[in-house]
């Protein structure tokens, strides 16, 4: 993640806060995962995009929104991709069937 943040930075400035983080894929994983707790932590707004079935844990959902009321971001689980992309600062995508998983 910290590559991916970094990336950010050179492309917005050292300060991420309030940018609009979209992520589109499998939510359940790793990579939507970290990406959810490091965007919280930095203040970031991390939209998840996918269906519920696809849907990040509950409860690591509920710590990262406490961690993101506490540096200023939010995290959102949303279904609809026009909502969730509208005014996007950067959307990262991955894949929907991960290794191993069969279709």
């Amino acid at each position: 993640m910290i590559a991916d943040f970094m990336t950010m930075q050179e492309y917005f400035g050292p300060n991420l806060k309030g940018k609009k983080l979209v992520y589109v894929g499998d939510a359940q994983g790793n990579v939507a995962n970290s990406l959810m707790v490091t965007a919280s932590k930095l203040g970031l707004n991390y939209v998840v995009l996918a269906p519920h079935s696809l849907s990040p844990n509950p409860s690591l959902v509920k710590k990262c929104q406490e961690f993101a009321r506490q540096s200023g971001g939010s995290i959102t689980l949303e279904v609809d991709w026009q909502r969730a992309t509208k005014n996007a600062d950067v959307i990262y995508t991955d894949v929907w069937v991960s290794m191993g998983e069969d279709n």
